[in-house]
């Protein structure tokens, strides 16, 4: 479904979760190769059994687009944990270098530092 308002449209990401480098790769981080399906035909395909495969495994009672956010945080985190120089989001990287005590400590909850 594409929901449009004025000139600007909008899939709709429950349906349609959003596929970059970061979901792919924290996708397959979370899954484990053994839990991991490829298919180089349908990639997109594969991506969405493997995102829904994770929620269900990790018993998940969120949105796909709450996970999708996390995928990509946790991405970007992950980028930024190997090269502190890594092109990434200036907001999240501010984030991820200057934040209070409280954010810090919620960040390394949710993002451990195996990323």
């Amino acid at each position: 479904m594409v929901l449009t308002t004025g000139y600007t449209s909008f899939i709709d990401s429950e349906r349609y979760p959003v596929m970059d480098s970061y979901a792919i790769k924290m996708v397959k981080f979370h899954l484990g190769p053994r839990n991991y399906s490829e298919n180089q035909e349908r990639p997109y395909g594969a991506f969405v059994q493997n995102f829904q495969k994770l929620k269900t495994l990790a018993g998940l009672n969120v949105s796909n687009r709450d996970l999708d956010r996390y995928l990509w945080i946790a991405g970007e985190y992950s980028a930024f944990r190997k090269n502190r120089e890594a092109e990434i989001s200036a907001e999240v990287k501010h984030l991820f270098t200057n934040s209070p005590d409280d954010t810090a400590t919620d960040i390394a909850a949710l993002l451990p530092s195996v990323l």
